[in-house]
């Protein structure tokens, strides 16, 4: 028998396929595809190729603004995906606002987007790009492994988090059971986020693209279990939220582990909190990347 979590995500799914369809018609039913792409969204709200074809169908009914927050929508979901980047590239250069353009037009380079990397002569033929632009479209390549479990045991079913493998990279895109729920998937889409904004990095969506990995590690879940401890040992964070773990670096020209940082944290339910602790890693770790380069 299927949940109901996984019934809306079927739901989404069929939506989204009916979207896609219409706007690959001959000639496009962009109402339909709006349609679809809408009842793909009240499914599944981090579907994010819905805010996608829904920003598509709104762009040729002439609807610009409202086809921009859409694609900045499926960015938001997933961060560092590269269509979506380039979407928000195209339609923010069309609106003027140049800065956004030239933003989402370098991660969508970065993630390995040709089509992306075709636009760059003619944006700044159009418009003034960063100064910085070469060096941005010439940052480390890193890679986001999937948030890793193994030292972490017994208290959170994996299978929760939307039915897939802990290694599987389609976890990224998969909702918790609930809200209250330690969500895997928020932490990754924050660290994701802070990693396309960050400039000296760039998000990929495949190790072969990357020169480093990066894994968070999971260890301990409001300190009452810990690899090599009891059940009942004594938390250094209060809270069934809090999460300690680390931060790692692979060289994946060396394979060599290069970075460790620990991750302590204190409110996972807490999206504000979750953010800045993962733009505080990304900080740090663009540190250690300086060092590195002298």
């Amino acid at each position: 028998m299927v949940g109901h979590s996984g019934a809306r995500a079927q739901e989404g799914a069929e939506a989204l396929a009916l979207a896609e369809a219409a706007l690959a018609s001959n000639p496009p039913d962009l109402q339909q595809a709006l349609r679809e792409a809408d009842n793909a969204i009240d499914a599944d709200r981090r579907l994010w190729p819905a805010h996608l074809i829904r920003g598509l169908a709104l762009g040729r009914m002439g609807r610009g603004t409202e086809a921009l927050e859409s694609f900045l929508r499926a960015t938001s979901l997933s961060p560092g995906q590269p269509a979506a980047h380039r979407a928000v590239a195209i339609a923010a250069f069309n609106e003027g606002r140049y800065e956004l353009a030239f933003e989402n037009l370098v991660q969508a380079v970065q993630a390995g987007d040709e089509q992306a990397a075709g636009m760059i002569d003619a944006m700044t033929a159009s418009a003034p790009p960063p100064p910085d632009l070469a060096d941005q479209l010439e940052a480390a390549r890193i890679f986001l492994e999937p948030i890793d479990t193994e030292m972490y045991r017994g208290v959170i079913d994996v299978s929760e988090l939307g039915g897939v493998s802990r290694r599987d990279p389609r976890l990224l895109n998969q909702p918790s059971a609930s809200e209250n729920a330690l969500d895997f998937y928020e932490m990754s889409r924050q660290m994701r986020q802070a990693l396309v904004t960050s400039r000296e990095f760039g998000l990929v969506p495949v190790p072969d693209m990357a020169r480093y990995s990066m894994v968070i590690e999971i260890h301990d879940v409001g300190g009452g279990v810990r690899v090599g401890g009891d059940l009942g040992a004594t938390p250094t964070r209060g809270g069934p939220q809090s999460v300690k773990g680390y931060v790692k670096i692979r060289d994946l020209r060396t394979n060599d582990w290069v970075y460790s940082r620990l991750l302590d944290l204190s409110n996972m339910s807490s999206i504000a909190d979750l953010h800045a602790d993962m733009a505080r890693h990304v900080e740090f770790l663009a540190v250690w990347l300086a060092d590195e380069n002298r």
